[in-house]
């Protein structure tokens, strides 16, 4: 009896430290305060990524539209972080949607765009700012990573 109990301890931390590699993704996430401005980054399995800054709200007073458009390619490190951090968090298992049910706060004009794919699904997540939403732990993990990678990479 105590075999089959240490077998089975053994097996369930085996199964759960074993994870599904990302051999083939496309992430994007976008934060965006509509006539304001918009913010996104992808990455994707390539070791690719692309920065967007559009300043909607000088660019209406100019009279023009000049994004800010950085592409690059992530470091051994970086992707071995964003590809661990995107492999725990189970976006599928995530609601479409957050923050839509309840009227918003003061922040609520921003609104944050999640979209993941990998060969065999794709999630769209779209969240509308509120301070009472919850979230994975997996996911803020992501979350934390995306503003770390926009301090080091984002141009103003």
């Amino acid at each position: 009896m105590i075999i089959i109990s240490i077998i089975s301890a053994a097996l369930v931390v085996l199964f759960a430290g074993c994870r599904k590699n990302l051999k083939e993704f496309s992430f994007s996430y976008s934060m965006e305060s509509v006539e304001h401005f918009k913010t996104s980054v992808s990455f994707d399995s390539n070791k690719t990524y692309k920065i967007e800054t559009h300043n909607y709200y000088m660019d209406n007073h100019a009279n023009k539209r000049e994004p800010i458009i950085q592409e690059g390619e992530l470091t051994d490190e970086e992707f071995k972080t964003l590809t661990k951090s995107l492999a725990k968090c189970n976006f599928f298992k995530m609601a479409d949607s957050y923050g839509f049910d309840k009227d918003p706060d003061d922040l609520g004009d921003i609104m944050y765009q999640i979209y993941f794919k990998t060969p065999e699904k794709e999630k769209f997540i779209s969240i509308r700012h509120r301070a009472d939403n919850k979230f994975p732990a997996s996911f803020i993990n992501v979350l934390n990573y995306i503003n770390t990678f926009f301090s080091k990479h984002k141009r103003e």
